[in-house]
């Protein structure tokens, strides 16, 4: 009984310790869950408050800064602790001070921006692993320290569910056996505190302290042999048969590649990276069969990777520049050069892959020459010279721009909208002669024969509309209501089938096939212009006094075709007159 006690006595004391050693490693780090925290618990309490989005990026890629300054100043500065903490502020307000120019909401930023800040998120989440060992000879501490956050990353996740479970199901029990109406708030407000405040607190609570991270003695549990050798790696080797097939397919044929076929080489080069460093432990122990792998199979990738630069080249040429392409076209020369210096360098300081991928994506996001940029200025630049630099006028009619072929202008529509898209509607403005403020997409391009209808007859575009308002109906002159919920897979409710014929919107019972008929292809093509930031009220339609309310459409719409509209989803309800 007594050990019993002391036991007690010792956890809570080791609890108390773990927490108190957080606070003096990294209080920047814990304000900063503190404060997104509290932001998601404002968002959710206060009816008129939306988080901005500066305050979100701020808080979420500032943490990452945080906890990156404070693992590499603990071992600059280990007996400063106020110096450190004062360095990491710093770089936690130089972010800051990005995030100022950015818009409050998220619905105004731009996807290029968006881009850019999930780039540099993602750079400063892998620096936390490698940041500690940027010396020589410390691949072995880097490897246990990378495999320990791992660990402690799933093992606070599934604290952090458990506790979320544990106390939902109370509360829920609470709510039946007591008949106590808690508000869907109360339940918000338990995963802020165990998975926006408990997880991280753990995790940050459970990384190595400085001494142990340097430690380069480490334990290489059987799992993780299991995991490399006998699951991933004989799926990454059937994975490279087929695609061996493949390229033996389009020599043979002599045709270009498929334009995805860059992803699934990145995916397969990024796993054979991913069993290397997962079995680097049996490399340093001789292991045969991960020595061959570790120096020569990037050797045997390399085909691949002229495939892939294949692939990405035709993609380029059939559509154009953009940023998801250039990160392609970078993480493909990254493969060529990791894969031969594993070979030179006999893959002997693995660490340097993480790096070396994480310096490229760092370097390739800031700075005047960032990808985003280039991918702007290009995109731009080949619009304009498409245009033969002369300027667009919406109130003229533009006879030399219905002169250019259709190849051309099919070219113009999707830089364009690309720019319209990724970097919103003021990068188009100096295509125009006149202001283009205020001025829709689609009808700015009709306005001067660019939008695609007039390109090509049969161009698709998707539509998609889901109402998120509600509407009034009188219910008196109805005798009975309907519920929808029909896909083009065969899906339905109530026996129903959903269809477009000669452009208009035909419900048929499946069980007397008798049908109601509504107007649709004005509302379609008012879809394909609605401004979806505005508040979108349900979709009625008559038909002999019964009435379609919509809720959720989505389908395509084809210009200049007997058959304009293909519904593919459809969800609402159908009210049928008393008359």
């Amino acid at each position: 009984m007594e050990t019993n006690e002391k036991k007690r006595k010792f956890n809570f004391s080791a609890l108390y310790d773990r927490i108190g050693l957080l606070l003096k490693r990294m209080p920047v780090s814990v304000a900063m869950i503190v404060g997104l925290a509290t932001l998601a618990w404002l968002d959710i309490n206060m009816d008129d408050y939306a988080a901005p989005y500066q305050l979100i990026a701020f808080g979420v890629v500032g943490l990452f800064i945080s906890v990156v300054a404070a693992l590499w100043l603990e071992d600059r500065m280990p007996q400063q602790a106020l110096r450190r903490h004062a360095a990491t502020v710093g770089a936690v307000l130089l972010w800051g001070v990005y995030c100022l120019f950015l818009p409050s909401f998220s619905d105004r930023l731009p996807n290029a921006v968006l881009t850019q800040i999930v780039a540099l998120g993602g750079v400063f989440f892998c620096a936390i692993f490698f940041i500690s060992f940027l010396k020589r000879g410390q691949d072995r501490p880097y490897w246990k320290f990378a495999v320990e956050l791992l660990f402690q990353m799933g093992i606070a996740g599934l604290f952090g569910m458990i506790l979320w479970g544990g106390l939902g199901l109370a509360l829920w029990a609470i709510d039946e056996l007591f008949d106590i109406y808690l508000h869907h708030r109360v339940y918000l407000n338990v995963v802020v505190a165990c998975l926006c405040l408990f997880t991280p607190l753990w995790f940050l609570a459970n990384i190595p302290s400085q001494e142990e991270k340097h430690n380069p003695d480490y334990t290489f549990y059987k799992l993780l042999k299991i995991l490399g050798l006998n699951i991933i790696l004989p799926i990454l080797a059937v994975y490279m048969l087929i695609l061996y097939v493949y390229l033996a397919s389009i020599i043979v044929a002599w045709k270009l590649p498929n334009g995805w076929v860059s992803w699934l080489v990145s995916a397969l080069s990024l796993g054979v990276l991913a069993v290397i460093n997962i079995l680097y432990p049996l490399q340093l122990q001789k292991h045969r069969l991960t020595l061959f792998l570790s120096r020569y199979a990037g050797l045997l990738i390399l085909p691949l990777l002229i495939l892939m630069s294949i692939g990405i080249i035709r993609r380029i040429s059939d559509y154009g520049l953009t940023i998801n392409r250039l990160y392609i076209v970078l993480l493909n020369i990254w493969f060529y050069g990791i894969f031969l210096w594993l070979y030179f360098s006999k893959a002997a300081h693995i660490k340097w892959i993480l790096i070396s991928a994480t310096a490229i994506a760092l370097l390739a996001s800031i700075g005047p020459w960032n990808i985003q940029s280039l991918a702007k200025r290009t995109v731009t630049s080949d619009v304009n010279r498409l245009l033969e630099h002369r300027k667009l006028v919406q109130s003229e009619s533009p006879t030399w721009v219905d002169s250019l072929d259709t190849a051309t202008k099919r070219r113009i529509i999707e830089g364009v909208n690309y720019l319209v898209r990724d970097y919103g509607p003021a990068q188009i403005q100096s295509f125009f002669a006149d202001s283009i403020d205020d001025k829709r997409i689609y009808s700015l391009l009709e306005s001067v024969h660019l939008n695609h209808a007039a390109v090509e007859a049969d161009f698709h575009r998707w539509f998609s509309f889901e109402a998120d308002s509600s509407v009034v109906i009188t219910l008196d002159n109805y005798a009975r209501c309907l519920t929808l919920s029909w896909n083009h897979y065969g899906n339905s409710t109530n026996g129903v089938a959903v269809s477009s014929v000669e452009n208009q919107l035909v419900i048929t019972a499946l069980s007397d096939s008798s049908q109601l008929v509504f107007p649709i292809e004005d509302h379609v093509v008012s879809l394909l212009e609605r401004d979806k930031r505005h508040s979108q009220a349900p979709i009625i339609l008559n038909y002999h006094n019964n009435l379609l309310i919509i809720n959720k459409i989505s389908g395509t719409y084809q210009h200049n075709s007997s058959e304009h509209i293909s519904i593919e989803t459809l969800s609402g309800c159908l009210l049928f007159s008393k008359q």
